[in-house]
């Protein structure tokens, strides 16, 4: 078998796999699961992914210079995978880790444009089929609110892909975007938010297209050192200090009461999660109840849905699972900076600081840009480690 041939298969495996595990979530989100035997349908779509998958895994490791560094890799990160599996009683984290670890050899340039013309092929057919009567638009009604969904199960899902995939398209023009495309973008935030009263959504939106636009638009405008050195640093900033202000929330402290009103009672929940069901090595079983299905409602007795990304991967997936994404984001970053690339930093920074509001950080079907984490060309050089050991070791003896 040629290189060029088994790079194609590669390439092709790795693509069907992706899209057809991630419509199936996708379908999940929307209320399109309602329809008749769409169950079937996803599950279906869940398994035929796992098999081109299981194929994708199979010519690697028949790729493979070095076979039984191949399996330890895969070892590493399938054992601990394994273990959360058994204790949350859920394969999303196996099958995320396996679909990073596919993603190794994978153009992730060429890969994302694909993602994103899917993407956008989704929402406007859900969107459509809500307006029409296809699907049903659900309605919410909270503090006094109401808000659409426009045929998703809950109406920041909405707002979620929209700036998820706003920061897709900035990353495939590598932040040289029109001015039409920023009032365009900025546009459809707007009525995104007008709709489904996704406030946080409108806010981180519009934050990303003014700091795209001002660093394009006047070349005056240099990314200092400390600059550098915070967006670097981001995953771990975000994921340190909302984690400790949600395991230190008490209604009595004014300052957190205050954090907490801004931040739509999340705090509150993230505390109530950590207290109840701890923090462990490995995760717990956790039943997650949210607003999704009870539309109309004003109040869900049993809510306890955590939207904060790191408390809920934290308190779901375990110690281990946490330090893995928080220090390969920060690798990732640091990457970034070596190579100049000031559009994936800033990219990572907003997807982390929008992890502080929304629980999208490792979910694929949002977040795409987990699977540049075990990326080839997005994987620090031996070189490069060298330099970042002599540069702690010599900060420590500073």
């Amino acid at each position: 078998m040629s290189d060029k041939f088994q790079k194609m298969i590669r390439e092709k495996s790795f693509t069907i796999a992706y899209f057809l595990y991630v419509i199936s979530l996708m379908i999940g989100l929307t209320t399109f699961k309602d329809v008749n035997n769409m169950t079937v349908f996803q599950d279906a779509l869940r398994n035929l992914s796992y098999i081109f998958l299981v194929f994708k895994i199979f010519i690697d490791f028949y790729g493979s210079q070095n076979k039984r560094k191949f399996i330890c890799v895969w070892m590493i990160f399938m054992i601990p995978g394994l273990i959360v599996t058994r204790i949350t009683h859920s394969v999303t984290l196996l099958t995320t880790f396996a679909f990073m670890l596919c993603a190794y050899q994978i153009d992730f340039e060429v890969f994302i444009k694909k993602i994103f013309v899917i993407n956008i092929v989704f929402m406007l057919i859900t969107i459509i089929s809500s307006c029409v009567g296809i699907i049903p638009n659900l309605s919410f009604i909270q503090e006094d609110r109401i808000r659409y969904s426009l045929g998703f199960t809950y109406p920041s899902h909405l707002a979620s892909f929209l700036f998820f995939n706003i920061l897709i398209y900035i990353f495939i023009k590598k932040g040289d975007l029109r001015i039409r495309d920023y009032l365009i973008c900025e546009l459809l935030s707007i009525l995104c938010f007008c709709v489904t009263d996704a406030r946080m959504g409108l806010i981180c939106t519009t934050l990303v297209l003014f700091t795209f636009f001002v660093l394009q638009y006047n070349s005056r405008i240099k990314i200092s050192s400390f600059i550098n050195y915070c967006l670097i640093w981001s995953p771990i900033i975000f994921s340190s200090c909302i984690t400790f202000l949600s395991i230190i929330y008490h209604k009595s402290s004014t300052i957190l009461l205050f954090l907490n009103q801004c931040l739509n009672g999340r705090l509150g929940y993230a505390k109530y999660i950590i207290g109840k069901h701890g923090i462990d090595l490995f995760g717990n079983y956790i039943e997650w109840h949210g607003w999704v299905d009870n539309q109309g409602a004003d109040i869900i007795s049993n809510y306890n849905f955590v939207d904060i990304s790191y408390v809920k991967i934290l308190a779901n997936y375990g110690i281990i699972v946490f330090i893995f994404f928080v220090v390969f984001l920060s690798l990732l970053c640091y990457k970034a900076y070596i190579n100049k690339n000031t559009c994936l930093q800033l990219v990572i920074f907003f997807i982390c600081m929008y992890s502080v509001i929304e629980p999208r950080l490792i979910e694929l079907h949002f977040n795409p840009f987990i699977l540049l984490l075990l990326n080839q060309s997005y994987l620090l050089t031996q070189e490069q480690i060298i330099n970042l050991k002599k540069y702690f070791f010599k900060s420590k003896h500073e």
